[in-house]
């Protein structure tokens, strides 16, 4: 009993000291803001005018954000400068810092100024806050950046500069940052990067250039950055990469080049990258590429080339990429795939050769790749495809064949289909004549594979276009019905009662109803056992 009256009121008492303390920190709140948390304030709204005042003395994350507060001075951070560890103050429009605002928040870790229509930032805005790890300066209209304005932020690991205006970078602009691993200055109006603009950011993993107005890179700009992983230059003007454009990066593992005006790419120009696992070059003009242009990259797994003018593959051009997965060739002006392009792909799960001008493939092209699981064919000139060229692939799941000019398909090469879960074989110049037959058997035998199995339909002879290749007879593949009905009709005996079941002069295929027989056009592709009914034509 008195141990259930002890936690009573011991809860009882706890519940009040708690009560009071929540009133405690919301009597310490600004006004206009709010307080979640003893160390942290919110003041958000187009209410608020001017820097709030009260700020509690414990406060450790300020943030200040949609605000018609006009600038920020020394004198607002009186009471928090020494606890103040992250501050925010995005999205105030009409925001402007003032000289040596900031300079007392030594402690300040995180500093986000994103979405304030910023022109400028004073040269010496930073230079005192030394425990500063985060710097967000995005989304502005930042022209250039002062000479010295990252000075003393030896601690800085993440600057984020992207979304602005900037057009070129000073000298020296990032040399006291030893510490930043993270430099973000992509969608700026960057035509020119200097060539040791980069040279002290020795812990540097991720450099985000994409979608400037790049249209050339210095020999030797990332000679320093042996820490690189990611190195972001997509969607720039490049038309061309230096010889020592990765000349040591031993740890870059995603490359992203697509979306420029590549014409070519240096031979060995990707030998200093071991650890690559992505490659991106689509959307380029890459013309060829040349046995040595890759490799050696052990761990690559993704090249993506879609998008270019590449013509023809030769032997081996990709032979030292010996974990690539996917391989995208995808919307090129490709003609030609030499029998062992291939060559040394053990490991590719998928390749996509769809929407080129291939009308042939050789045999063995892709012999060895024993992993292959989905191959896009699609949009192409295919007229015929060799016997063995699905031959040892046992684990095939896909194969998109459709929008050719195939007209049949060896026994053989239907047999290894059959080892596939999805195939797709609509839109083909299917010539329905004695050759059709094993394509016939195989759409009928495994119905479930086929996509749009109806509109597998052949096209030609013209008396059978548009028929479903699954639903052909064989004796239509002789000749037409007139051709075939002809001498027949004219000696055949005429019914004995025209009141009998139409069935019992007409043989359709056994196990198939009458009303379940084909019509092919206007001719009813039944076949007589005596002469023809009425006004339909019998394939006799």
């Amino acid at each position: 009993l008195y141990v259930k009256h002890f936690c009573f009121l011991f809860i009882w008492f706890y519940w009040i000291a708690s009560f009071h303390l929540t009133c405690l920190i919301a009597s310490l709140c600004p006004e206009k803001c709010q307080c979640p948390a003893e160390n942290k304030v919110l003041c958000i709204g187009r209410n608020i005018t001017q820097f709030p005042t009260g700020m509690p003395g414990t406060t450790q994350a300020l943030v200040i954000m949609d605000t018609q507060m006009k600038q920020v001075e020394d004198s607002d951070f009186n009471s928090v400068h020494h606890s103040l560890l992250s501050l925010d103050l995005s999205k105030n429009y009409q925001l402007q810092i003032l000289p040596d605002a900031l300079h007392r928040l030594t402690a300040l870790q995180w500093l986000i100024l994103n979405n304030n229509q910023l022109r400028q930032i004073p040269p010496n805005s930073f230079h005192s806050l030394k425990s500063l790890r985060r710097l967000s300066l995005a989304t502005n209209k930042l022209e250039t950046l002062a000479p010295h304005l990252f000075h003393n932020l030896s601690h800085l690991d993440e600057l984020y500069l992207q979304e602005n205006n900037l057009r070129f970078l000073p000298q020296d602009a990032f040399q006291p940052l030893n510490a930043l691993k993270r430099l973000h200055m992509g969608k700026n109006n960057l035509s020119h990067i200097p060539a040791d603009a980069f040279q002290t950011l020795t812990n540097l993993q991720i450099l985000k250039l994409q979608e400037n107005q790049l249209a050339d890179i210095a020999q030797g700009s990332f000679a320093g950055l042996t820490s690189l992983q990611e190195l972001h230059l997509q969607k720039n003007q490049l038309r061309q990469l230096p010889e020592g454009f990765l000349p040591s990066q031993p740890n870059l593992v995603k490359l992203y080049l697509s979306g420029n005006q590549l014409a070519a790419l240096p031979r060995g120009i990707f030998l200093n990258v071991p650890r690559l696992t992505q490659l991106s070059l689509f959307e380029n003009k890459l013309a060829e590429l040349s046995v040595g242009t890759f490799g050696p990259m052990p761990y690559l797994q993704d090249l993506w080339l879609y998008d270019n003018n590449l013509t023809r593959l030769p032997d081996q051009v990709f032979s030292n990429l010996t974990h690539l997965r996917l391989l995208v060739l995808s919307r090129n002006k490709l003609s030609e795939v030499s029998a062992k392009a291939f060559e040394g792909l053990l490991e590719l799960t998928e390749v996509s050769l769809h929407t080129n001008q291939l009308s042939s493939l050789h045999e063995e092209v892709f012999g060895g790749l024993v992993k292959l699981q989905n191959i896009s064919l699609q949009n192409n000139k295919l007229q015929l495809l060799p016997a063995k060229l699905l031959n040892n692939i046992s684990q095939l799941h896909s194969v998109l064949l459709h929008n050719n000019s195939l007209r049949s398909l060896p026994p053989q090469l239907l047999s290894d289909l059959s080892r596939a879960q999805r195939v797709n074989l609509c839109n083909n110049l299917w010539s329905c004549d004695m050759a059709i037959i094993p394509l016939r058997d195989w759409l009928v035998a495994n119905p479930s594979k086929v996509l749009n199995l109806s509109q597998v339909v052949c096209q030609s002879p013209t008396y059978l276009a548009g028929v479903p290749v699954a639903n052909i007879i064989t004796d239509q593949l002789i000749g037409s019905p007139e051709e075939r009905t002809g001498h027949t009709s004219s000696t055949s005996a005429t019914p004995s009662s025209s009141n009998a079941p139409l069935s019992r002069y007409l043989k359709g295929p056994a196990g198939v109803r009458p009303s379940e027989w084909l019509i092919a056009g206007n001719n009813m592709a039944w076949r007589c056992q005596g002469r023809c009914v009425g006004t339909i034509k019998c394939c006799c």
